[in-house]
């Protein structure tokens, strides 16, 4: 048997759509495993296949291995999709990904003159981000949430949702992580007319009880939904970026089967 034979019948005899498939599947199930890259990066094709789902997803302080540098996010930025940032020294990052169409920016504040004008290009529709950056009303911020349909908001601070919900005319999924009442609650419904689901977030220390209130003061409105969090909200956040159940699947499934069973009365 020739050399070239003998190679030929080592390579691969999985229709290639099928082999891309199970490369893709594998690189997803295991992504926090720092040996993928080490083991693709023995067969060029699959590393070219696999190179778009690896930095489709960046957490900015916690991928492993690291994703967030200047010099990688030149050449791959382009592929990224979901960027989650904790420390404003990444938010320059984004300079380089302008693909972004989920971000969290889970920081107290954004500089209207720099910070901000790093994400308003952006084509974010699933935003996470902590309330009092929505205050910095520019024109270029408030055009950069008429876009969003999902967000995720998170504050100690009295809010009034009047002031805020008006700026996301398409917002159809809402996720409070904050002091809220019942008030608060009725009022994100009045205001978000196009809201679909609203999500109550409670972490399992400090708003377990305040969620049992709501639950029979709010039962009749099928859109909200009331979560227990036993995770870090960054866990729940990759969860989705990879397609996984997360808080906003989970809650729409939710509000669907209460749908199904109103119409069966």
């Amino acid at each position: 048997m020739s050399r070239s034979q003998d190679r030929n019948q080592d390579g691969p005899r999985l229709p290639p759509e099928l082999e891309r498939e199970i490369f893709t599947l594998s690189l997803k199930l295991q992504v926090q495993n720092g040996r993928n890259l080490m083991l693709v990066r023995v067969a060029k094709r699959v590393f070219d296949w696999l190179i778009p789902v690896y930095y489709s997803v960046v957490i900015g302080g916690l991928d492993w291995p690291p994703k967030c540098s200047a010099a990688l996010l030149r050449r791959y930025g382009h592929h990224v999709r979901h960027f989650h940032i904790q420390n404003r020294s990444l938010i320059d990052l984004l300079q380089y990904c302008p693909n972004v169409s989920n971000l969290g920016i889970w920081i107290l504040s954004l500089d209207p003159e720099a910070e901000a004008e790093a994400i308003v290009n952006l084509p974010v529709t699933r935003l996470s981000i902590g309330i009092q950056c929505i205050f910095e009303k520019t024109p270029k911020f408030l055009a950069f949430c008429s876009n969003i349909t999902h967000l995720e908001i998170s504050t100690r601070e009295p809010w009034e949702p009047a002031e805020i919900l008006p700026h996301f005319p398409v917002l159809t999924r809402l996720a409070i992580f904050a002091d809220f009442t019942t008030e608060l609650t009725q009022e994100c419904l009045t205001v978000g007319k196009m809201l679909k689901v609203i999500i109550l977030i409670s972490s399992q220390t400090n708003q377990s009880g305040q969620l049992h209130v709501l639950k029979n003061e709010l039962e009749d409105d099928i859109r909200v939904v009331r979560l227990l969090f036993g995770r870090s909200f960054v866990e729940d956040w990759a969860e989705g970026a990879w397609g996984r159940r997360d808080m906003w699947m989970r809650s729409d499934e939710m509000v669907e089967r209460r749908i199904e069973r109103s119409l069966e009365l």
